[in-house]
């Protein structure tokens, strides 16, 4: 296994950098899009200014390491992400050893050096505190999240060391931790709470009557304690060491560890600096956090300087992780002599318990709450539901518990409760699968957000005379271009492109869009109706995009005077192979 040294080799150094340049190309080609449609939309170059300017002069250009793109055939089942990461790793490496006296070269170099020594020298090293963008939390509302970003070569930093720390800690967390989880020996790949989906279909199977408990933490990155966090670390590394004798953890690791957790303060960064600058923007806005909660916690007399890490932070992932070991050992440790069994699993502050006893359940439960106040975390109270059973209406309200005590999963006819939730996913009694509701209301408001996006560009403000739109001037595109070209987005955001006559592959690969992100669903028996619905929306937002198209005559383009660009060209069919339906329904078969 690689040393701390070794993973800031100048090559891997190289690598990090090379990812923050291809961000920077997906952020613009983003931006070219519309640019490509009116000629009055910002320029793609001017986004991510401070980014772009942060690595100008470092690469060679876009048009020279496009050059080593992959061959067509050689990229299949990769992202188009990890396509331009290998062709412009591969260009600068080519490139720096046959003309290593380029200008771009040597100030990279400089900058891999610098980050190097910072990393494995610097005695006085430190994270410069980072700056804190709000994201709302709910359309329309003004309470937000706090999203920490660091500068370039403080973000490389973390990266490395949360991987080192990972990949040296990883084999003694628990196996009921599914989130931020490197891949062991023995695994094609690590394991995801998608994989989850089936160990809690067969152990329902296994067991016709469960009791289910589920929990949720109160914001709980904004409420880590910083000797909490250094503290865990020191366990999990004792416990790894008593597992493996020859284990060594590098000293200046845990220096960089622990200055990450000294450049961040939520008090200090958040409700501080935050604040101040995200109400220049909405003068109502505020970040929610529980903070008398934490006082009772922690004492009166406590200032909480010391309480949060960083949202958005590679080590703050690893952090979690280590900080609920414990609680993942004292819920497993609930698991009966006598055979009664538990089902337990963890996504980041999510748990669910499972079991077929209800003792067992309530002992688990219970286990979990009293390590978690140990951690000095506050949850979400669990929520006794049995007294939401007596109406329809009463049941409803169920979805909005973030903790639930021990309940029966049952049919309502039996007094249980018929689905139970974890992750994105929600599980009937009878192992019907469907996707959570507010996870297809937010992907339903982005395919919204595009084609409003799409229509104020070509129909600034919804103008329209004699019933005709006033169209924007300056619009590049055919009428027609512009519906294929957003016709192709939605896909894209969707489900992905995808060839005609190509098998969707066995192993449940997809490209990277929004059913990627419910790939669980490959092979299990699922709610049609929810992603037959998905389909008709998106065709809702492109039916709004055709009405609004109907008049626009075509710009002034010049027409190719040959016979071949005169035919026209058919009509292509993107029905079922791009259908959210379609993905999952060939999947079965």
């Amino acid at each position: 296994m690689k040393t701390y040294e070794d993973c800031f080799s100048i090559d891997e150094i190289v690598r990090e950098l090379c990812k923050e340049r291809i961000r920077l190309t997906s952020a613009r080609h983003e931006a070219l899009y519309h640019e490509r449609i009116s000629a009055g939309q910002p320029p793609s170059d001017r986004v991510r200014r401070t980014l772009a300017d942060d690595l100008g002069g470092l690469f060679p250009s876009r048009r020279l390491w496009a050059k080593f793109r992959s061959k067509r055939q050689e990229r299949k089942g990769k992202s188009v992400h990890a396509v331009n990461l290998d062709a412009l790793f591969g260009a600068v490496r080519v490139l720096m050893k046959k003309e290593p006296d380029l200008p771009w070269v040597d100030r990279l170099l400089a900058r891999a050096e610098n980050i190097q020594f910072r990393a494995l020298e610097d005695d006085g090293f430190r994270f410069t505190p980072p700056s804190i963008v709000g994201v709302p939390k709910e359309p329309g509302k003004h309470v937000y999240r706090p999203v920490s970003i660091y500068f370039t070569d403080d973000k490389i930093i973390d990266k490395i060391t949360f991987r080192y720390l990972r990949d040296k800690l990883d084999f003694c967390l628990s196996p009921s931790s599914l989130a931020f989880r490197a891949r062991q020996s023995g695994q094609s790949r690590a394991i995801t709470h998608h994989d989850v989906l089936d160990e809690i279909i067969s152990f329902r199977n296994q067991h016709p009557r469960l009791f289910v408990a589920e929990a949720d933490l109160r914001s709980f990155m904004d409420c880590v304690d910083h000797e909490t966090a250094r503290g865990s670390l020191r366990d999990v590394i004792h416990q790894a060491k008593g597992l493996r004798q020859d284990l060594e953890i590098s000293p200046r690791a845990i220096e960089i560890y622990d200055a990450y957790l000294a450049s961040y303060s939520y008090k200090r960064e958040v409700l501080g600096s935050g604040l101040s600058a995200l109400r220049k923007k909405d003068p109502h806005a505020s970040f929610s956090w529980p903070e008398e909660v934490l006082r009772q916690m922690h004492g009166s007399e406590d200032d909480l300087t010391g309480i949060g890490i960083p949202q958005g932070g590679a080590l703050s992932c690893f952090i979690t992780n280590i900080m609920l070991h414990e609680v993942d050992q004292a819920v497993e440790k609930t698991q009966r002599p006598d055979g009664s069994k538990i089902k337990y699993f963890r996504f980041c502050d999510d748990m669910i318990i499972l079991s077929p006893d209800a003792a067992t359940c309530r002992a688990a439960m219970a286990a979990y709450q009293e390590a978690v106040h140990r951690a000095k975390l506050p949850i979400h109270e669990p929520v006794d539901v049995s007294g939401y059973l007596s109406d329809s209406k009463s049941r409803k309200k169920i979805w909005g518990l973030k903790s639930k005590m021990a309940y029966l999963w049952a049919p309502g006819s039996e007094s249980g409760i018929p689905w139970i939730q974890f992750v994105g996913y929600q599980i009937r009694y009878d192992c019907l699968v469907r996707i959570r509701a507010k996870s297809m209301k937010k992907h339903r408001q982005k395919l919204t957000d595009a084609t409003d996006k799409i229509l104020s560009i070509i129909n600034p403000g919804s103008k329209s005379k004699n019933g005709v739109p006033v169209y924007a001037t300056g619009l590049k595109m055919t009428g027609a271009q512009i519906e294929k070209s957003h016709t192709m987005k939605l896909i894209a955001l969707s489900v992905g492109r995808l060839k005609f006559g190509r098998a969707l592959p066995s192993s449940g690969f997809m490209p990277m869009c929004w059913a990627n992100g419910f790939r669980g669903l490959w092979g299990v028996r699922f709610v049609s109706t929810q992603l037959k619905e998905m389909d008709r929306h998106r065709e809702r937002q492109m039916r709004r995009l055709r009405s609004r198209l109907r008049h626009l005559s075509n710009p002034d383009v010049r027409i190719p005077d040959n016979a071949a660009a005169k035919r026209k060209k058919p009509v292509r069919y993107y029905g079922a192979p791009f259908s959210y339906h379609g993905q999952f329904v060939r999947s079965k078969s």
